[in-house]
């Protein structure tokens, strides 16, 4: 994106939209962005300064049209061709109203927001994070003033939203510049909370000479989105072209990727044929699509469950009362308000001595994407009971995606649930995870997302592949959150059906 003017113009404008909480008729769901929003495994759209000659709904209109599932606004873009807004933390509530009407009309993401500038002014980046909040956006691109790390850190911690450090092109002219360098924003952001990492324009670091593919390597396990571009030479000169034709090396760029488990997003900034992009953007996806293909070997084949028409996804849990939810628990005397709560769209477990139990779904779920948040007050256990068959008891049978601290994504089978699991990570009922605990520290919200599939489980603790099971009896079951003696927090409980 070519903001290095913008960036002084728009210093204080920022942020819309996306992958934690949409309302008023959009999709809403939490981080990561939903399969149902990606392509070949990635969530790919366009970055709207792609259209910056048209409005943001034009944008809309022509990332839907190219085939993109997703899109990153920027600051300053006029709103809608009939009326003077302009999309940035001032739009009005109509406004807003009026975006997410016209995302959920062609089924369009918003998942990022940028390029925004953020200085050293707390106030003034509060306003970001509390518009970013108010709108439900998942990431904030910028290039912040480097004195200002410590405090953006802090409200990423506290919004839970992350930020992406952008890079532009190297300036001959100005020294003092240096994002363009990898290097640099690594000493940036390692050693800081995860959700702060970088933007990776590759497009701009071509035009640095740096090759794509070593700057990702340089910041391996910091890639929190791009703004993916294929240029026709390796030069400060060069322009955009559909991918696969230049010399980005785009192959290498999502095999490195991929590598890396990257699950953020990748935005087509097309800088080039402006007023008639769209066929060439529709190429760069083309390009994804195929990519995907032709990696899908036999083995991710068998194990992948078969593309389905995306389903709406349904708010098991909505923020406000225990709608479509009932309980049990070992006291027969007890209440369900004796250990259960709802407050500001949380979900509350009391800790002991609350008896053992669970609340479950009152619905009946076969295959679906869960995906849920959860936040210890201290270390403490819980777990999420899935498939869950016959008679309420403590405990009923079904698959319990563990929730104990540092053991989330481990797999407990209870009451001999027909299933499988790795053999040499499993001991009895329990199937310990693949990885060290991936948790983030006491008192901050995690991420868990439980696909069933048929016979096949798959569990992600904060974007990462736990656990895997298969074999698993396909029964339609209840959803349940135990209760287990510790003060335990959810919310988010959205649930994407796959039949």
């Amino acid at each position: 994106m070519k903001t290095r003017n913008r960036m002084t113009r728009w210093s204080a404008a920022t942020v819309a939209l996306a992958a934690l909480v949409l309302t008023a008729g959009s999709p809403v769901f939490a981080a990561p962005i939903p399969n149902q929003y990606r392509i070949g495994g990635f969530a790919l759209g366009c970055q709207a300064y792609s259209f910056n000659r048209f409005t943001a709904f034009e944008a809309i209109e022509k990332t839907a049209l190219a085939g993109g599932r997703v899109i990153e606004f920027y600051p300053g873009q006029k709103l809608r061709p009939d009326g003077p807004e302009t999309l940035d933390q001032n739009l009005s509530d109509d406004g807003i109203a009026r975006l997410k009407e016209k995302l959920k009309q062609h089924n369009i993401a918003p998942v990022n927001f940028g390029v925004v500038g953020l200085g050293n002014d707390e106030a003034g980046a509060r306003r970001v994070f509390d518009f970013a909040r108010k709108m439900g956006i998942g990431i904030i691109t910028s290039e912040p003033d480097a004195a200002a790390m410590n405090m953006l850190e802090k409200l990423v911690k506290e919004y839970d939203i992350k930020l992406a450090i952008h890079n532009h092109p190297r300036r001959a002219a100005d020294p003092n510049y240096r994002i363009w360098d990898p290097n640099y924003v690594l000493s940036l952001v390692q050693n800081r909370d995860p959700r702060v990492g970088a933007c990776a324009d590759t497009g701009h670091w071509v035009r640095s000479g740096v090759k794509p593919v070593d700057a990702l390597r340089i910041l391996r396990g910091r890639i929190i989105s791009s703004h993916l571009k294929d240029l026709h030479i390796f030069e400060p000169s060069g322009h955009d072209v559909p991918f696969g034709t230049g010399v980005s090396d785009i192959k290498g760029i999502l095999d490195e990727l991929r590598a890396q488990g990257f699950e953020g997003n990748l935005s087509i900034e097309y800088e080039h044929n402006w007023d008639n992009s769209v066929p060439d953007i529709a190429q760069c996806i083309g390009f994804v699509r195929g990519y995907a293909l032709a990696n899908a070997t036999s083995a991710t084949r068998a194990t992948t469950p078969i593309a389905r028409p995306a389903k709406a996804p349904v708010a098991l849990f909505n923020g406000r009362d225990f709608s479509g939810w009932t309980f049990h628990l070992s006291d027969p005397k007890a209440k369900m308000e004796d250990v259960w709560s709802v407050q500001n769209g949380v979900l509350n477990c009391k800790g002991a001595p609350a008896p053992a139990g669970y609340i479950r779904t009152m619905r009946d779920y076969t295959n679906y994407v869960l995906r849920l948040q959860w936040r210890f007050k201290k270390p403490g256990n819980s777990g999420v009971l899935l498939r869950l068959i016959g008679p309420d008891k403590v405990w009923p049978r079904s698959i319990e995606a563990q929730l104990q601290h540092q053991a989330a994504g481990d797999i407990w089978n209870i009451d001999e649930f027909p299933m499988q699991a790795a053999e040499a990570r499993t001991n009895g009922r329990h199937t310990v995870k693949l990885h060290p605990t991936n948790e983030r520290p006491v008192g901050e919200w995690n991420d868990y997302e439980i696909t069933l599939d048929g016979g096949n489980l798959t569990l992600k603790v904060n974007g990462l592949i736990q656990n895997q099971a298969f074999g698993a009896l396909v029964v339609p079951g209840k959803i349940a959150l135990q209760s287990e003696g510790s003060e335990i927090e959810f919310r988010n409980i959205i649930l994407t059906p796959l039949d």
